[in-house]
């Protein structure tokens, strides 16, 4: 199976041709990869037939889901991200260096607060204080990889508010699965929607440790449909693929598989990911990704990776206009990377 046949394919499960509506993408892709903000809401804008800027957020929570990072979910599904990830239980010891007897009173105490309205991380800390934690317990409770906080989201306790609003929420209470149910649901829907895929794209995705992982893809895969080591479900009809389309940043396409020569080339990474991780929004033009975009009020700004000819730049300025549904939208191209990477 070939790159192109495998980013066709993938263009066509990830609702990129053929949109839906915005609950059925959140839930069909796993939760959307949410570090910034923004990143889900044109993940959304890009997919969802019934996408509105007033209601994009309207019944999703953000929780640490599977890579142990900040994912975008139905909040009806809080039970099955937290069942998968096997987070249920009492506080135990942990690395953050909280003592595990003081975690149930602070735990008991931040979701008091954040019920009461004061739902701000500076806000929480300030309350905290005020109930007398010391400056080293603030330190590790309000951690910036998690703290205490990221132990209550683990458990269904609170979650953070959608959307671009840095604050907390009491989240509905999660119905816990087991965990090992709960997994073969989501990895069923990794090959449904990311298919073709191979089972260390699949483990790469979901990040669980292998020695959990191979059981359940043992079960799994021989009901899938395969092709050259790589499984799905259904049939893979022939698909034509638009001239331009654009991603978002951390984009389900680009997150979905450990092996990404389908979108771009090798030496071509450092363009759409950069050495802290960080995935751009990038556009696909002619099937390969060739350019990083960055939206701001009024403006539209594409760095191609390389020199673009006239037509690959009208294409996508026309495609951006219209996906931001702006025809006025002032389009800027930067010199291309390659060339401010030479210094020229």
């Amino acid at each position: 199976m070939n790159s192109l046949d495998l980013l066709r394919y993938a263009l066509a499960r990830q609702y990129l041709l053929t949109q839906a509506g915005r609950m059925e993408v959140i839930s069909e892709l796993c939760g959307l990869q949410a570090q910034f903000a923004n990143n889900p809401r044109y993940s959304l804008l890009l997919r969802a037939n019934d996408f509105s800027e007033a209601t994009w957020d309207t019944g999703l929570i953000k929780i640490w889901t599977h890579r142990n990072t900040m994912h975008l979910i139905r909040a009806d599904e809080l039970g099955l991200y937290l069942s998968a990830k096997d987070a249920a239980g009492p506080f135990t010891e942990s690395f953050w260096g909280i003592p595990v007897e003081v975690k149930p009173f602070w735990a008991h105490f931040l979701c008091e607060q954040i019920a009461n309205g004061i739902a701000e991380r500076e806000a929480l800390k300030d309350a905290c204080r005020r109930r007398g934690m010391d400056e080293a317990l603030v330190g590790k409770v309000f951690n910036g990889w998690g703290g205490l906080l990221k132990e209550m989201s683990d458990r269904g306790m609170i979650a953070y508010a959608p959307g671009t609003q840095k604050r907390f929420i009491l989240p509905p209470k999660p119905q816990w699965m087991d965990r090992d149910e709960a997994r073969t649901l989501l990895i069923r829907r990794y090959f449904t929607h990311y298919g073709p895929a191979t089972a260390e794209d699949c483990a790469a995705f979901f990040g669980y440790p292998w020695r959990e992982l191979r059981p359940l893809l043992r079960q799994i895969l021989p009901s899938l449909q395969e092709q050259d080591g790589y499984y799905y479900t259904g049939e893979l009809a022939p698909v034509s693929v638009p001239r331009c389309l654009y991603l978002t940043g951390f984009d389900p396409l680009i997150m979905g598989y450990k092996n990404r020569d389908r979108l771009f080339k090798p030496r071509d990474r450092r363009m759409v990911i950069n050495e802290a991780g960080i995935v751009f929004p990038t556009i696909l033009y002619r099937n390969q990704l060739r350019a990083r975009w960055k939206k701001t009020p009024g403006r539209l700004t594409i760095t191609p990776f390389y020199p673009l000819s006239n037509t690959a730049q009208d294409a996508m300025a026309t495609t951006g206009r219209r996906l931001f549904n702006d025809r006025s939208l002032q389009i800027e191209f930067t010199k291309p990377l390659q060339a401010l990477e030479k210094g020229e």
